[in-house]
């Protein structure tokens, strides 16, 4: 009786765990009609933009006079390798006077500012952060900025959205 017991509460226990194992797994997410309406629209802004940016890559290469560099963050930048008489390399943690001047690049003013900025600590877009962390006190560089590196899609305040810019940017 007592080895009939064990089979039995073996054989349950047997029954049990594959019952279990077969309840426990994930089920399977199903697409219907609007997720496909959805993954489309996706990727037709992708598409969008991925064209925009082309687009503004070759509007830039245009616009980049001699004396212009490509670097290989996609962005122009035109005086940097020039030699700075009197001119220190930029220390990390050091305060220098900036003067950043956006313009479109049919030459229209959208934003200038001048500020004490700490090196390593600058609040601006990327490309200018680079570019700033290469210079030396004295210099005055221009760079060409397409909109996705520089404000996107959203712009900002005085940059309207997908702007192209033509950055000024100078040390003191």
């Amino acid at each position: 009786m007592r080895v009939r017991n064990r089979v039995w509460i073996a054989g349950w226990i047997v029954v049990t765990a594959i019952a279990c194992q077969n309840t426990t797994q994930p089920q399977r997410p199903t697409f219907q009609g609007k997720a496909k309406e959805v993954d489309s629209v996706a990727l037709s802004l992708i598409t969008l933009h991925q064209t925009m940016a082309e687009k503004a890559d070759l509007q830039l290469a245009r616009a980049a006079e001699e004396g212009y560099v490509l670097m290989d963050e996609n962005y122009w930048v035109k005086g940097l390798g020039g030699e700075v008489e009197n001119g220190e390399e930029l220390q990390e943690g050091e305060w220098v006077d900036v003067t950043v001047e956006c313009s479109s690049l049919d030459g229209k003013l959208l934003t200038t500012h001048q500020s004490t900025v700490r090196m390593g600590q600058v609040d601006e877009i990327q490309a200018v952060v680079q570019v700033l962390g290469k210079m030396k006190h004295k210099m005055q560089v221009e760079m060409l900025v397409p909109w996705y590196l520089a404000y996107g899609s959203a712009g900002n305040g005085e940059v309207p959205p997908y702007e192209n810019i033509h950055v000024k940017l100078s040390v003191k």
